[in-house]
């Protein structure tokens, strides 16, 4: 993986390189082993490399023949091998081994960026055409690979992640009230907004075109819409399954450097790791972390698996949480982001790095096979629904919602799993349209915000673009609804970032094989039914894994959580306190109300330590603005 940024000026200005080596350094993690600066009249860019194909010349920028034209991408594209033929075939002649010389060719063949769904990888790629002066960004189906972009009438400039941008200078910030308000509902910032109103991320299956006129988006590939093909057997959409994701993960194993994998013992990365073993000619170097309790550890099952499958592997269980991590962790993301299992995620890609440069990973299957338990429980609200409205009375779900629950993992607790269902049915009857998971509510978070807060996000509403998608979705039924909408938003915005920063915290890169697009296209052709049936999810996977885990293909859905509930009482005390109590908090909240949130949870009254992390996750985010603004040109007001 690499990091990218760079800066265009409308104004005739010169870019310092200075300032761009700035923004290198600021994702120099992303990318450890190399640097490259580019500037031409107005415009100027940095890459940041971390050396995975072609080590020796595969240095960017990289140009056409004529130097005409030039890119720089942060990624891997798959299938570069075969487009790079195609293009000797026609003429153009290369000078690396790279992959990301293929971009340039390609886009000497059309002008545009109209090739881009011809790639099969994960990216974020620049292209400049240096005789137009037209800059080209791109990003891939699934968001993979992050770009965040600031526009004034002045500048244009973009990068990988949020501090690199912000070492650019004249760059005009003020938090966006909507991206806090959605960040609480959905506990991460939904795509196109960051926490900034001035930023924006480039969503997910988008090119932008820029230029001295102004800037074009536009979507070059959406997952299709469910369309069973009635024309195969259950056993040939078995067959076909086996076969690409064999496929998958074998394009996957391309690299000049280390290679392992993730390996929890569940499903997926059983399924990834098997996949593996057979097809390279050496043990895998796999990877597992727990903690020390129970419902967060699954070091057993995993040793299991790697036994089995005579793997190299290693286990790391951590006991207990650093307060120091935990900034660090904060950091990386650039906004709030309160999805806890980025903890574990950091410590298992600290680990890994330390034995491979490349490991692959079980990301994606849960929304691409039906995964989640709450897909379960959209099998059962289907059903709840129909019953006529005097059959379903809303005062025994109020009644179970508010029964008192201990902080263990959501999965090994019956009572938790009725509460999340009985909350979902409720959500259900006053808005049918309301079908994402969320941390808190609209009535719980309008009543925690201070009357200030509640003023400004009233005078800068934007639209939800999570309820966007559900309601572009409204053709599908409920448990589709939910699995279309988690490809466009939970998917991106929250698991992809999440493996993203902490993988690329180490400098490591992570590839995902259930996230290929003619994997991914291909089970939109086959039917709900082997997916996710009378609550067993995961069907076809499940048939996968069975033949040789039968024992791990029995299991239930195992989340990837830390013990917050605990760390919120016990290693955080004094960090939430101070926060929670403190000036910052004053800014958005009600203290009073904040800390009768807390004092629930540390009574054991009710379980709320997601919304208390996703809450800690805002105000050190805020906390930390606060020291940047006395050492910063940049201006970051509410």
């Amino acid at each position: 993986m690499c990091g990218i940024g760079g800066v265009l000026y409308h104004d005739g200005r010169l870019p310092e390189e200075a300032q761009l080596r700035r923004v290198g350094h600021a994702i120099r993690h992303r990318g450890p082993d190399d640097e490259g600066i580019f500037i031409h009249e107005s415009f100027g860019m940095v890459h940041r490399r971390l050396s995975i194909i072609d080590l020796d010349t595969g240095h960017q920028p990289i140009f056409n023949e004529t130097r005409s034209v030039v890119t720089i991408l942060n990624g891997e594209i798959y299938n570069y091998r075969a487009l790079r033929r195609e293009l000797e075939a026609k003429g153009h002649r290369f000078s690396t081994d790279s992959d990301t010389e293929v971009l340039v060719h390609l886009y000497e063949d059309r002008g545009d960026l109209g090739f881009v769904d011809r790639l099969n990888g994960m990216f974020a790629f620049l292209i400049y055409d240096l005789e137009r002066r037209v800059l080209w960004l791109a990003r891939d189906r699934t968001g993979k690979k992050p770009i965040y972009y600031y526009r004034d009438v002045r500048q244009f400039a973009f990068a990988s992640e949020l501090q690199a941008l912000k070492q650019l200078s004249g760059l005009e910030l003020s938090i966006c009230p909507q991206a806090v308000d959605s960040f609480l509902r959905y506990n991460y910032v939904p795509a196109p907004l960051s926490i900034y109103r001035e930023v924006r991320k480039l969503p997910a299956a988008h090119v932008m075109r820029v230029d001295a006129r102004g800037i074009d988006t536009k979507r070059y590939w959406q997952m299709p819409v469910p369309q069973p093909d009635g024309t195969m057997s259950d056993d040939d959409f078995h067959d076909e399954f086996r076969s690409r994701l064999g496929q998958a993960v074998r394009s996957r194993l391309v690299a000049d450097v280390p290679l392992g994998a993730f390996l929890s013992g569940g499903l997926d990365s059983t399924a990834i790791v098997s996949v593996m073993s057979e097809q390279t000619d050496r043990p895998v170097s796999t990877f597992s972390i727990g903690f020390g309790s129970q419902s967060f550890d699954e070091s057993r099952e995993s040793a299991a698996v790697a036994t089995a499958l005579g793997t190299d592997h290693r286990v790391e269980v951590h006991e207990r949480i650093e307060v120091g991590d935990i900034d660090k962790i904060f950091a990386h993301f650039g906004e709030p982001f309160g999805d806890n299992s980025a903890i574990p995620t950091y410590y298992l890609c600290e680990m890994a790095r330390r034995h491979v440069t490349v490991a692959l990973s079980g990301d994606g299957a849960d929304e691409v096979l039906a995964g989640y338990n709450r897909y379960v429980a959209s099998q059962f609200a289907s059903n709840w629904q129909r019953l006529p409205r005097h059959l379903r009375p809303r005062w025994p779900l109020k009644w179970i919602a508010a029964l008192p629950e201990d902080s263990g993992y959501y999965g090994k607790s019956f009572l938790k799993r009725l509460k999340l269902l009985s909350r979902f049915l409720d959500r259900l009857e006053t808005n049918p349209g309301d079908i994402m998971p969320i941390v808190l509510d609209d009535e719980a978070r309008t009543a925690l915000y201070s009357p200030g807060f509640r003023a400004a996000l009233a005078a800068n509403r934007e639209e939800d673009a999570v309820l966007g998608y559900v309601r572009q979705h409204a053709q599908l039924d409920l448990t589709e609804r939910m699995l279309w909408t988690d490809l466009d938003t939970y998917l991106i915005d929250d698991i992809n970032v999440k493996v993203d920063r902490m993988s690329m915290a180490h400098g490591l890169e992570v590839r995902c094989p259930f996230l290929d697009v003619q994997l991914m296209e291909f089970l939109a052709t086959v039917p709900l039914r082997l997916k996710i049936r009378r609550g067993r999810t995961k069907r076809l996977l499940r048939a996968f894994v069975a033949g040789r885990f039968p024992d791990t293909a029995k299991r239930p859905k195992h989340g990837f959580e830390a013990p917050i509930g605990e760390w919120i009482n016990v290693d955080l005390r004094e960090r939430i306190d101070a926060l929670f109590a403190g000036d910052v908090a004053g800014d958005f909240f009600d203290r009073k109300r904040l800390l009768a949130l807390l004092d629930a949870h540390r009574n054991r009254n009710q379980d709320v330590s997601k919304p208390i992390w996703a809450i800690l996750a805002l105000l050190q985010w805020a906390e930390s603005q606060r020291a940047e603004r006395q050492a910063s040109k940049h201006v970051i007001a509410l």
